[in-house]
């Protein structure tokens, strides 16, 4: 009877029915949270267990809960849906968002976008992008991380591959760029990132590579028409070019004198 009521529970919309156990432990971190007299205390380990419950009324509540503490304090927690993010639990993700939680919520970490977009966690960004969650500054943390997949995604859905951080007026390219992914460059370019858009300071993406000795973006951008803008010396960006040319080549010999020698091998144990 139990394991039939659970289950027609689980048709009306009940995603999990927390244990005893389990259900106990969540009375305590609220009770926890609630004891406080500067507000939650919710810790991330807190956040998560509630979470894997699955019991999306539960998450729910939590979720409003910290939303509100995050209106009125300093001290940001993050939420529910921001740790559901991190930990790729797509189900939670899109149950939150399916019953309205804040997709551009502030957390202690970022926005739900921001973290998926850093982590590289494809479904909880698809659902957050469909909700039509906040694009540009998780596209520039994408490109940080070397997430092309999630660079892609976001300029696809609308984030503008131009678009420049405030504080210093750096473009996803350059951040790209200055971390050495070679990939995500490419991808950028393809995307219409401009390849010589210029921080603040005068730098552009090559000036970035160039500073951070990143060979490899060095030539995909010199190849694109990237110029170091600020403060090359003469020659320096050829020496560099030639550099980066001579790695691709050496590396390239070594794959094929190897793939020659699996082939001689191969051959001769035939």
């Amino acid at each position: 009877m139990e394991k039939f009521l659970k289950f027609f529970l689980v048709v009306l919309g009940t995603i999990y029915i927390p244990s005893s156990s389990c259900s106990s432990s969540m009375t305590k971190s609220m009770q926890k949270s609630s004891m406080s007299p500067q507000g939650l205390t919710y810790t991330h380990d807190d956040i998560l267990e509630i979470c894997t419950t699955g019991n999306i009324k539960l998450i729910l509540k939590v979720q409003q809960q910290v939303e509100s503490h995050n209106q009125r304090s300093t001290q940001k927690i993050d939420t529910p849906l921001n740790v559901a993010v991190e930990h790729n639990l797509d189900l939670v993700v899109k149950g939150l968002l399916s019953q309205g939680a804040d997709k551009n919520v502030l957390g202690k970490s970022g926005t739900p976008l921001f973290l998926a977009a850093l982590k590289g966690h494809d479904e909880p960004m698809k659902a957050l992008i469909e909700a039509r969650a906040n694009l540009e500054f998780p596209l520039l943390t994408a490109a940080k991380g070397g997430h092309t997949l999630a660079v892609e995604r976001l300029i696809l859905a609308g984030a503008d591959v131009t678009f420049k951080l405030p504080s210093d007026g750096a473009t996803a390219l350059h951040f790209a760029a200055f971390e050495g992914h070679e990939e995500c460059v490419g991808k950028l370019l393809t995307l219409g990132a401009l390849v010589n858009a210029l921080r603040n300071d005068g730098s552009s993406p090559l000036d970035l590579a160039k500073t951070n000795q990143k060979l490899g973006c060095v030539k995909i951008l010199a190849q694109a028409g990237g110029l170091p803008v600020k403060s090359a010396k003469p020659g320096e960006i050829d020496k560099l070019y030639a550099q980066a040319q001579f790695s691709y080549f050496y590396r390239n010999c070594c794959c094929f004198s190897l793939l020659v020698a699996a082939c001689a091998l191969g051959w001769s144990l035939r």
